[in-house]
């Protein structure tokens, strides 16, 4: 007892029974606490509401509940730098081939949209169009830009066009159609042989319906806006070369 050096027996076992009790109470305290922390329910994580999630190492996954891990997030980045990459390469490309483009088109420079380009070469085909059908020289702006470089040949000066074709090397007595292109329509057209007998073949002037010809190689049939067509005519076998004049 307190304040004495005598301690009887009961003391001791009062005090053992104070403190089992104790312990029993507490013990059924921290039970009921372990089993409500065991009972309670976390929900799942979703994109509304916070919860319990689970990892996923996947970059192709579609999944609104489960969570990336660090490995699939850095490979996605390094992905994503990866197409950037090819993007901007790409559009260096792009760029250079404009400027390449704009160059030998003028007019334009690499600021300029590929549509305004384009416009800008159809804009100069239009203008080289009319260009060669004041020359005479049938052309539309709607030809490839190959096509109309290509009738600048045909432009005459003097009011003439001349040239030379090759009767074809088939049996005697044979005959056929051919057309022979000039870039504007003919007012006058002589076809001749200088090679073999040095003589005037055919002269066909339309607007005077006149039509000359001497039987040999190749005698005019019609004109047309860019031309004219012509019969060959053979009385002698294999070929020959036969050359025209054609006025405006």
């Amino acid at each position: 007892m307190e304040g004495t050096d005598n301690v009887k027996r009961q003391d001791f076992v009062d005090n053992f029974e104070i403190i089992d009790k104790e312990l029993k109470a507490n013990n059924t305290s921290v039970n009921n606490v372990i089993n409500k922390v065991e009972n309670i329910k976390i929900a799942d994580g979703t994109t509304s509401q916070k919860g319990i999630v689970q990892l996923e190492d996947s970059i192709s996954s579609t999944s609104t509940i489960k969570a990336a891990t660090p490995n699939s997030v850095k490979v996605a980045y390094d992905k994503g730098n990866e197409a950037l990459n090819k993007a901007n390469q790409a559009f260096q490309y792009a760029s250079n081939g404009k400027n390449l483009i704009a160059g030998k088109v003028g007019n334009v420079s690499g600021n300029n949209t590929h549509a305004e380009i384009a416009n800008r070469i159809q804009i100069d085909k239009n203008t080289a169009a009319s260009n060669l059908n004041s020359k005479g020289v049938s052309a539309n702006g709607n030809e490839t830009l190959a096509s109309l470089v290509s009738k600048i040949s045909k432009i005459t000066t003097n009011g003439f066009s001349s040239g030379e074709t090759y009767t074809s090397k088939t049996g005697q007595g044979e005959k056929h159609e051919i057309f022979i292109n000039v870039g504007f329509k003919p007012s006058a057209v002589v076809i001749y042989n200088y090679n073999t007998v040095k003589k005037i073949n055919s002269l066909y002037v339309p607007s005077l319906e006149l039509f000359l010809k001497n039987d040999f190689s190749m005698d005019v049939v019609r004109v047309t806006e860019d031309g004219f067509y012509a019969y060959e005519t053979f009385n002698r076998p294999g070929g020959d070369v036969v050359r025209y004049i054609c006025f405006k």
